[in-house]
């Protein structure tokens, strides 16, 4: 028999900021490849259509549904396990839990582009030689990511109370929950390495769509439980009050 391959399995509902605990589908977010696949090809206003046709048209797209009932409308959540550019600080005399924010994605307009790979495929190897003799070999590759909004993070810090064999336990998922720029997918080609080595080469084609962050959870992996939020004002983002208990689905 064949290795069993594992699914995961994303929400297909608009997320509730309101809720106080998650599911394991809440967890994994939304799907975000499903997402990319609906929103790749947005319309274009044509020359000959009028603004208020072509508005009417563009509102109608954005109403159909992505994935179950989620829409281009939708709040909707990619979830992430910790990044190298938060940390996890525990201080065991006073049972005390800190997340720091300490990425450096600080731009001057407040829209820090921070990429998430979810997807990465090899294409076409290969090898070649040059006029002068030299060998080499390259490769391509192809990389979805998802780009989010997040100015106002740095420096932020959230510290919470909890005993010390618990936070052992502590596994940190990052949500970050927001608004889908409908429009705001993108397809480009990058050349990590763009001059020709005596060895290879390599090209990277990356593509994705953007994320609105209006609010950022840490949540236990483990046990689902919300350990601090961090919601956006008009200018940056404050900490939110946590209301959360741990939940088990049946």
């Amino acid at each position: 028999m064949g290795k069993k391959t594992e699914v995961t399995r994303y929400s297909t509902e608009p997320f509730d900021t309101g809720v106080d605990t998650l599911s394991a589908t809440d967890l994994n977010g939304h799907n975000p490849v499903a997402i990319y696949a609906a929103l790749r090809r947005p319309p274009l206003k044509d020359q000959y259509e009028t603004t208020a046709a072509f508005e009417e048209r563009l509102a109608a797209w954005k109403a159909r549904p992505i994935t179950g009932n989620v829409t281009a409308n939708s709040k909707v959540v990619i979830s992430t396990l910790w990044t190298p550019y938060f940390s996890k600080l525990y201080d065991a005399d006073n049972a005390q839990m800190t997340f720091l924010f300490d990425s450096d994605y600080n731009d001057a307009d407040g829209y820090p582009f921070l990429p998430f790979r979810l997807e990465r495929k090899k294409l076409s190897p290969g090898r070649g030689q040059t006029a002068m003799g030299v060998k080499f070999s390259w490769t391509r590759e192809y990389e979805l990511a998802v780009g989010t909004r997040l100015g106002g993070l740095s420096g932020k810090s959230m510290t919470l109370s909890i005993a010390p064999e618990d936070a052992r336990k502590v596994v940190p998922v990052l949500l970050f929950i927001g608004q889908m720029d409908p429009v705001g997918t993108y397809e480009a080609e990058r050349n990590h390495e763009p001059t020709l080595s005596e060895r290879w080469e390599s090209a990277y084609w990356t593509a994705g769509w953007t994320l609105d962050v209006e609010q950022v959870w840490v949540v236990d992996g483990a046990r689902r439980a919300i350990l601090a939020k961090l919601c956006k004002t008009p200018h940056r983002f404050e900490t939110c009050a946590v209301t959360s208990s741990e939940r088990q689905d049946q």
